[in-house]
């Protein structure tokens, strides 16, 4: 998925500013908008897939309970 990026000025996007994605990809900072399963959708047969795992993360009231206990 290796495309070149286009140059563009660093000091314009090096002031902590934050965009959504569809910004993001106006302003060329990023190549596509997606989630990490369609990526791994998308690319499956490029690569030798040995595992994926999905692991559900905690709700909130689990976690601070848990640090509690």
């Amino acid at each position: 998925m290796h495309q070149q990026q286009t140059s563009f000025d660093i000091v314009s996007f090096s002031a902590g500013e934050h965009w959504l994605g569809t910004q993001a990809k106006e302003k060329v900072i990023i190549n596509a908008i997606g989630t990490s399963d369609d990526l791994l959708i998308a690319e499956i047969d490029s690569y030798k897939v040995i595992s994926v795992r999905y692991t559900r993360r905690k709700l909130l009231v689990d976690r601070f309970t848990a640090s509690v206990a």
